[in-house]
Parts: structure tokens; sequence; C-alpha cells
């Protein structure tokens, strides 16, 4: 062989060497792109590299999957599973909070033992029905409907499956798991009976409306059952009615026919769960739970756009309130189809026992608003509308079920006979808080609610702070201003929130127990106008809205819980209000342990004098041997 030959053999032997190395390095490139290829999903990818703790530079591969048997991604907005199927040797797998809908990748993972699928887009599960080894699943949040593919795994033995489509578990009886699922709210009321429960409560009486608890510490804190539960329900159960927008841990049902809560006409719940929730509030027994029902307005997420029961302006468009943080969408309330969802939600709440009532925010006026405004009702059309609602609801609910309704300072003639109270949603006029004439108007609704509402009556003065600190001195006056409005008008509840921080606090001034209501409500004192007292079985409220300071005699010494001050004369500042608490008067003069007829002579020989002044009215006289009298054995 010449050289020229030998040089010509090894050059194409050289060549082919790097042909081959080229195609190689060509095809493992190309096999590193294709990871997207056989797993589309980017999020999935991500996923996987971190669970195998892949360096940047090595490419994914099918390969590197069988090494895969702990795969935990929560909310790593995954849709798409596709690319799973390699990780054949898979035994734990979460994969909740994503946007899954096809299972089918998990089909043929066999050694597969805990399967998390929470917070998904899954309705068929039918592909889990060949895991063998499937111990445990959850598949809680989905709208999954038919549960029969698990009733022939042969090693299954727990199922989470909360607020799923479907309460009919049926198709797993027998097989010993144990089930997590949700149970239809259908319970009897709880005791004792509402009326006893708003009779029963001492004043003043406080509701916890929808904001959040503050803390009444230094600094003030926020407070919630999560992070501090025993100050949470220690300072909740204070309080004697509670608009729980939880619901104490229950959720409206989703159906394929209610897919949205705001379309579910049942609630259903751990039951249990919610029972040690509702149990937690027993230290105040005369606790009443009126949890908000909507009717004035959605966000565009919680109702389908194509339903008919839509406000639409004359261009066909859905009428939208744009005065708000956000936009909310205004349902159609002379829609038949509408008033029979609101009437069937209430049914619901009335049918599970652990709630009293329920709480109607904006009503009337928010649709009247916006009806006129486009033209496409009348005033009276829109007043017929709400009482088609209040009567479908009276009509399928237990006569002590409450109905509270948002008539903020206005009264409700029309509405009287349905609703047992109106949540008086004040708001303040002026930027230093209320104005004289905002103030007589909130008295004369309040006491006007308080005569003709349906019995028994659950009125609520909601107060507005202003533009201060919760606990600042101005802020702590209008606090004391609406609750005693609240006690010298009505026997009903009061809650006080202020903008900063937004929330609603237990303060030291609810702490006074002035008993029950003795006194007749919207009483002046001594007839001076803007001045209001109302006596109770513990004490006095007084209300000062004159125009002027005010100075006030009791008939017995008592203590100002505001001002701290003991004495028979007290002043009331303009725009204020204050609680006085009897103090206790002692019969038994000769102080021998009992009030008898030497205690009588005592005072009777004692006429005229400073002391003993039992009273306090500055001399011994028939009033002081009254009150000896009327102590006899005591």
């Amino acid at each position: 062989m010449t050289i020229k030959e030998k040089f010509c053999k090894s050059f194409l032997i050289k060549l082919t060497l790097i042909s081959i190395i080229g195609m190689f390095v060509c095809n493992t490139s190309v096999y590193a792109e294709d990871a997207a290829e056989w797993m589309p999903d980017a999020a999935l990818r991500e996923a996987v590299r971190e669970a195998l703790e892949l360096p940047a530079e090595t490419p994914l591969t099918k390969d590197h999957m069988r090494n895969l048997d702990i795969f935990i991604a929560e909310g790593r907005g995954i849709s798409d599973l596709t690319g799973l199927e390699f990780a054949i040797n898979l035994r734990e797998a979460n994969l909740g909070d994503n946007s899954i809908t096809d299972l089918r990748p998990l089909a043929n993972l066999i050694h597969l033992e805990e399967l998390g699928l929470p917070g998904n887009r899954v309705s068929d599960i039918s592909p889990l029905a060949g895991l063998p080894n499937l111990l445990h699943l959850i598949i809680s949040d989905n709208p999954i409907t038919d549960l029969s593919p698990l009733a022939g795994l042969p090693k299954f033995r727990e199922l989470k499956a909360r607020k799923i489509w479907t309460t009919d578990f049926s198709p797993l009886e027998g097989l010993g798991l144990e089930i997590h699922h949700d149970e239809i709210c259908e319970i009897a009321p709880f005791l004792p009976p509402v009326t006893e429960r708003i009779q029963n409560r001492t004043f003043p009486s406080l509701t916890f409306d929808f904001r959040s608890l503050i803390y009444n510490t230094k600094p003030v804190r926020w407070l919630n059952q999560w992070h501090d539960p025993d100050n949470y329900y220690d300072v909740a159960t204070q309080h004697d009615m509670h608009h729980y927008t939880h619901r104490l841990g229950l959720k409206w049902v989703l159906t394929p026919t209610e897919p949205v809560e705001a379309l579910s006409t049942r609630l259903a719940g751990n039951i249990e769960e919610v029972l040690e929730e509702y149990k937690k509030y027993d230290k105040n027994p005369n606790m009443l739970f009126i949890p908000p029902i909507a009717t004035f307005g959605y966000q565009d997420d919680e109702l389908p756009p194509d339903i008919d029961f839509w406000l639409r302006d004359a261009d066909g468009q859905i009428v939208i309130d744009d005065h708000r943080p956000w936009d909310i969408w205004m349902p159609d309330i002379l829609n038949p189809k509408f008033q029979q969802l609101i009437i069937d939600r209430v049914v619901a709440v009335a049918g599970c026992g652990f709630f009293d009532g329920v709480l109607f925010d904006a009503w009337y006026d928010t649709h009247l608003f916006f009806q006129r405004l486009h033209n496409t009702a009348t005033v009276e059309e829109v007043i017929e509308a709400h009482i088609t609602i209040l009567k479908g609801i009276r009509e399928r609910v237990r006569d002590d079920f409450l109905i509270l309704v948002n008539r903020n300072r206005r009264k409700s003639p029309r509405f009287a006979e349905w609703i047992n109270g109106s949540f008086m949603e004040t708001h303040r006029d002026l930027q230093n808080g209320y104005s004289y004439e905002r103030l007589k108007e909130m008295e004369e609704a309040l006491l006007w609610n308080e005569k003709y509402l349906r019995e028994p009556r659950i009125n609520v003065l909601a107060g507005q702070g202003i533009e201060q600190p919760i606990d600042s001195p101005d802020n702590l006056r209008w606090m004391r201003v609406i609750t005693t409005l609240s006690l010298t008008h009505s026997n009903g509840y009061s809650v006080f929130g202020t903008p900063d921080p937004g929330g609603v606090m237990w303060h030291d001034f609810y702490d006074a127990d002035l008993g029950h209501p003795i006194g007749e409500k919207g009483t002046t004192y001594d007839n001076r106008d803007g001045i209001f007292i109302r006596e109770f079985t513990n004490g006095w409220a007084v209300y000062n809205r004159s125009g002027k300071v005010q100075e006030i005699s009791l008939p017995i010494k008592t203590t100002g819980v505001a001002s701290g001050i003991t004495s028979f004369k007290h002043t009331i500042p303009d725009l204020d209000g204050e609680m006085f608490l009897k103090t206790e008067v002692t019969a038994d003069v000769n102080g021998d342990g009992v009030v008898n007829i030497q205690d009588l002579v005592i005072v009777a020989n004692a006429f005229g004098k400073a002391e003993p002044d039992l009273n306090g009215d500055g001399v011994v006289n028939i009033q002081d041997l009254v009150i000896v009298a009327n102590a006899f054995g005591n």
C-alpha cells in the first residue's frame, strides 16, 4: 500500500470517527431538546428537575425519571402531567393546588402508594383504577362526581374527599375505608332557644361584624383564631352576636348544576369539626351566629357571565358597580330565578342548626339605585321583589329564624313584618365624627326599629370612628357615644370600628355589667333636650348630644365606668356617653351581720342628721328608713 493510499485510508477512518462523534453529539443535543416534547409542561419539568436535584447543565432524560420515588409539587402551576408516566418507581406524589385535569399519565404507576391532588380541576379519576398499591388518596376540592373507580383498589385504606361535586359515597361502602368527606348540614337548632338567648344577655351587648378583631393591648395588634386561639376566643365570646363569614368551616356544595359557591344551595362540611369549632364559643351561652348572604353584587369570578339573571343596561351589557375598590357585577333583583336562588340559600342556612339567622348586606337601596339608574324597574317593583324573597324565606324556615338587613339609618315599613332587625351601618357625616342632625336621625330610626320590626328583635347600631388610631381619645369618645346611644334607645346590639386599623376592638368600657334594662327607651334626663338616660338593674346609661356639658344627679352613689368617679352627681361632656354602676348600699348600720329592727331604730333616731345617710342625699330621712326596711333579714 502506497503512502498516499495509507493516508487516504487513515483520513477516511478519522472522518468516519468524526462523523460518528458528531452524530452522537448531535443526537445528545436533540435528546436534551426532546425533554420538552415528552414532558411539555414547563412547570412540571422544573419541579421534576428540582426533585431529582439535577444540575442546570444536565439535560432531563426519561432514564432520570426512574429515580423519582417521592415528588412534592404543590402550587407550581402545573396543568399537564404528560411525562410523569416514565416515573415508574414513584411511590408518593403531592400535586395539590395546581391546574391538573387529566390523570392518564398516572395510570400505570403501579408502585404509587400515596397521591395528593387537592385543589385541582380533576373530574375523572378512572385512570387511578389500576393502581394496585394505592393506600392513601386526597382529591378534595375537585369537580369529581363519580367515586366508583376507587372501589376495586385492593390495598386502598384512606380517602380525603371534601368539597367535591358529590356526596354519594355509596360505591365505597363496605370496603373498610377511612373516609374524610363533607356531610350535608341538616341538623336541628341548638339550645337554648334564640328568644331565650336574646333575653338572657346582659348589657352592653356587642356584635362582632365582618371586620377582624383587634386585641386591646399597647400597641394594639390583630387577633385571629389561628395564631392566637386562646386570646381570640376569649375576646370573641364576649360578643353576643357573630357574623362569621367562614360559616364555622362549612362550605357551599359544588355540583355540575351548581359549579360555583354563589350558585350553591346546600351547606356541607365535616360536622364533627364544625361542632368542635362551634363549642369554642360555649363560654357565651347567649351567642347568636348570623352569617351574611350576598344579594347585591358579585365579583366577576364569583358567577358565570352567561347566567340569565344579570342586570343589563340598554346596550345589553352587564351593569357594574364601579364605585367600590373592585368592580361588582349587579344581579337583576326582579329575576325570579335570582329570587329563588336567594331563598334556597337562606333555607339551607336555616336547615343547618349551627346558625340562628342571616344578614343581608346593602338590602334594597343598592338594587333600587341601579334599577332606576338604567330605567329597568320602578320603586314599587323593587320593593315587591324584596318582599317576594322575604315571603319565600318565611314560608320555609322556623318561626324564630332571624333575618337582619342592612338598612343604614332608614326605616323599613314595607319589610317590617318579615325582618327581625336592622343592621344600622350609620357612617359618620363629618371628618371629625357625627353631626347633631345625623345622631338625631339615628335615634329616630333606632326607636322605630325597636317598636315595629318583627319579634324577637335584634337591631344593631354600627358606629364609625374617625381617621385616628382606634384607641385615640376622640375615637374612644365616639365609641362611648355609639354604645350609650344604643343602650338608651334600644334593647339591641352595637359595634364600633375605625378606619385605622380597620377592625373592631373589645374596649374596657364594654366590661361594665349594667345588667338588664329597667327604664324606657328614648327618655330624656329631667326633660332636657338632647341628653338621654336609661336605668338598668346595675346602673344607668347616659348619652349626651345636647350641645353642652350636662350635670346629672342620680338617686344613689354610682361610679362612672369611663371616669372612675364615684358620686351622686356626674358631669357628661357634649357628644359623649357614660355608664354609671350602682354602688353597694349597706343597710346593716350596726354591722352585726344582719339587717333588723336595731338598724331601723338607729336610722329613725338620726333623722335630720348627716349620718347614716344610706342613699347619699345629704341627710338622714324617710328614704333611708325605707332602704333598711326593704333589706330586713339580709
